[in-house]
């Protein structure tokens, strides 16, 4: 359970927050800054998630080697 909910929270965190350092300056005036989250600032997508829209993604669990 603790782990299915840290995967929440990094989701969460990647793709539906947008983080204020990540911010870039849009070209066409007026001059305003668009926010972006981490995963947008990757490139993996191009919008910032909604939670309803996280709640369709299915963790793919990774298998450890130990």
């Amino acid at each position: 359970m603790r782990e299915a909910s840290c995967i929440r929270e990094e989701v969460v965190y990647r793709l539906a927050r947008h983080a204020t350092a990540l911010r870039i300056e849009e070209e066409a005036p007026p001059q305003r800054r668009q926010q972006r989250s981490p995963a947008m600032a990757a490139e993996l997508t191009n919008h910032i998630g909604a939670i309803c829209e996280l709640r369709t993604i299915r963790p793919v669990p990774v298998a450890h080697n130990s």
